[in-house]
């Protein structure tokens, strides 16, 4: 009975701390729905309209529910997701373990943690599908598997029996398409054969496009290839004539093919012209893996002269460089939250605020050349008011002449006018003369 007094004594002084934590709550939601609200609310005692009384009451119950909603999101929702910052400089990040930044976390993303161990099989390549549920992956060792990691379970697995280059989800998890040693196959979500794609050969890289139904693909042959998933046939084909090619990647913003070639080039293709649209000299050396943000505005590349480099793809203009790299990035992919990662022979580095270093340098750039072209103005605009001085003091010394002779003209001929004679009147070639506009 004591044990049992003891437990109901412990549990009551939870609920007591529950509630009060609840009513502190509840009282930061209230003081910040205040910066929400739209004004004061209406007065609606005066209105003798029922149906009129009855809208506004319901309108201002909801700007409130909206208010207090949007307090809610702020208190609650993270702000800065997606990364682990360390409070030292000496501090290491890559040695913190699995199980400590479990313990950190809540319960909602713990769940999300997963672990697979396949070391007989061989690189990987993964692509996720567009809800981000799917994960998709094929070794070149020919094994490949969909995995529903929501649910920590397997959707279906097959050996192809022969190496696998690339995989990509096609409309959804329904179907994928695999891109192995000779042909480009195409699966369902339990793993039978539907298509061989006898047009796609010796394929390297594999990408989809959602919104125009279109499967692209770039090998050793050089030839840029899109295929109509919904006829069947070959939209185009654009040769490249540079050799094999190893990076692709696709603007989510328009849809425009990114090409990275052997010779340190990036090509930009659209499947309505036969030649790429425009080409960009990024590195010295090959072309490793290079990635776009979800704005289309900025791609960061690299290649084989150990060199991580952003552009700005809205004038093609270079506008920062990662240093203190001693190897090729083999690849690169940014997050939704603008997350840079690179990927290593045994390592993962990730930059947060890449884009802000990138601007940063491009606006000390311009400081230093408006600098520069702001004193060349300047002693120009000092030469053009000396200048100007100058004109007005001899237009104003040619002004004083004429009127001198202005009133002489006037004086003489005022002594012999006669009645028949009109007045004359001289204006300086200087005035201006302005008429009414009609």
């Amino acid at each position: 009975m004591n044990f049992k007094v003891f437990e109901n004594k412990k549990l009551q002084k939870e609920i007591k701390e529950l509630k009060e934590r609840q009513n502190q709550i509840d009282e930061e939601i209230e003081t910040k729905s205040k910066k929400y609200e739209r004004g004061k609310a209406t007065k609606t005692k005066r209105i003798q309209n029922k149906k009129l009384k009855a809208k506004l009451e319901h309108s201002e119950d909801l700007f409130h529910e909206a208010a207090i909603n949007s307090a809610k999101m702020e208190l609650f929702v993270q702000k800065t997701p997606g990364y682990i910052e360390a409070e030292k400089e000496d501090e290491e990040t890559y040695k913190t373990k699995q199980k400590e930044i479990a313990e950190q976390i809540e319960i909602g993303s713990r769940h999300k943690n997963f672990k697979l161990e396949l070391p007989k099989l061989g690189p990987y390549r993964i692509k996720y599908d567009r809800t981000g549920r799917y994960l998709l992956m094929g070794s070149k060792l020919g094994h490949v598997a969909l995995l529903d990691w929501y649910r920590s379970s397997k959707k279906c697995e097959l050996q192809a029996q022969e190496a696998v280059r690339d995989v990509v989800f096609l409309q959804n998890e329904a179907m994928f398409a695999v891109a192995q040693k000779k042909y480009t196959y195409v699966y369902d979500s339990n793993g039978v054969e539907i298509h061989c794609l006898r047009n796609h050969q010796d394929v390297n890289r594999l990408e989809y496009l959602p919104y125009h139904f279109l499967l692209t693909s770039i090998g050793n042959s050089g030839y840029l290839k899109y295929q109509d998933v919904s006829t069947g046939t070959v939209v185009a084909e654009i040769p490249t004539k540079l050799g094999p090619c190893y990076a692709m990647k696709q603007n989510k913003h328009n849809a425009i093919i990114h090409l990275g070639h052997s010779n340190g080039t990036v090509s930009l293709c659209s499947p309505n012209l036969h030649k790429p649209v425009a080409k960009i000299f990024v590195n010295r050396g090959r072309v490793e893996d290079l990635a776009i943000d979800d704005t289309g505005r900025y791609m960061a590349t690299s290649g084989t002269d150990n060199s991580i480099k952003i552009w700005d793809l809205r004038k093609f203009h270079y506008l920062y460089s990662f240093k203190k790299i001693n190897s090729p990035a083999l690849s690169l992919d940014i997050s939704q939250t603008n997350l840079l990662a690179a990927g290593f022979s045994n390592k993962v580095l990730i930059w947060k605020d890449w884009i802000n270093e990138a601007e940063k340098e491009k606006m000390e750039i311009v400081n230093e050349n408006s600098n520069e072209i702001s004193n060349e103005i300047m002693n120009e605009i000092l030469n053009e008011n000396t200048n100007q001085n100058l004109n007005q003091n001899l237009n104003q010394n040619q002004n004083q002449n004429l009127n001198q002779n202005q009133n002489q003209n006037l004086k003489s001929k005022s002594k012999s006018k006669s009645k028949s004679k009109p007045k004359k009147f001289y204006i300086p070639f200087n005035s201006f003369i302005s008429f009414p506009q009609l």
